[in-house]
């Protein structure tokens, strides 16, 4: 499966990155991510899926924005519960 996006989505995107970028550097105490973070989360906060990650300082930055994510452990579990995934590849992908 691919996400497509529009030409104006992708431009929302491009903004929507700088800004968070620009926001990290200004704040870079709280807020050490790198381009690429900051455009993942700003495919995000466009397309309004949720990301998923554990990282912390992207956690931070999305929870400043109101930008939607999910830790891993919550996605597993939410594929376990859709009968996407079962334990032994739950445990599979925890334990590497």
């Amino acid at each position: 499966m691919s996400i497509s996006l529009s030409k104006k989505e992708m431009t929302d995107v491009e903004s929507a990155r700088e800004f968070l970028s620009d926001y990290a550097i200004r704040e870079k105490g709280e807020f050490n991510v790198s381009k690429v973070d900051c455009e993942i989360l700003a495919f995000g906060q466009v397309t309004e899926y949720p990301i998923v990650t554990d990282d912390g300082r992207m956690r931070l930055l999305a929870e400043t924005f109101d930008i939607k994510i999910m830790k891993m452990l919550d996605l597993l579990k939410l594929m376990l519960d859709c009968n996407h995934i079962d334990q032994r590849k739950i445990r599979t992908i925890i334990n590497n």
